[in-house]
């Protein structure tokens, strides 16, 4: 994977799961990343269709300004339908039949980020990873 991926530790580099997605926030929704980025363990990602073999410890990728700049490792997985999560603050939709609610566990960033135009839904990191940039 090109990149380190690193949480403000000198010389550290988490060895997670390789299996992941990526999605996309919009720029406009920066508060709320950096929001997750300060307290994972608080926050959750939802997603309206559950991705094939993603599990607990898999990892979510973040692509925000045109360039996956960090990471999450996944804690438990929540499967729809769902009602609005009670203790959650800000945008908190219910989640749908067939959709999940990935809680985050630790954050980092990727450094240098990864070039990657963004996009809607998700796409998994091998595709990502594996295609050729020019």
């Amino acid at each position: 994977m090109p990149g380190t991926a690193h949480r403000y530790v000198p010389d550290y580099t988490p060895e997670p799961r390789s299996h992941g997605i990526v999605v996309t926030v919009p720029k406009q929704n920066k508060e709320m990343l950096e929001a997750k980025l300060d307290d994972p363990g608080w926050a959750f990602w939802g997603l309206s269709r559950n991705p094939k073999n993603f599990k607990s410890g898999d990892l979510l990728y973040i692509c925000f300004d045109n360039a996956i700049r960090h990471v999450f490792t996944t804690g438990q997985i929540e499967y729809g339908p769902l009602p609005p999560c009670e203790y959650a603050e800000g945008y908190n939709p219910p989640i749908v039949d067939g959709g999940i609610r990935i809680w985050l566990s630790e954050a980092y960033d990727v450094d240098p980020p990864y070039p990657y135009k963004g996009f809607q839904g998700f796409r998994y990191s091998e595709t990502v990873y594996g295609e050729e940039k020019n």
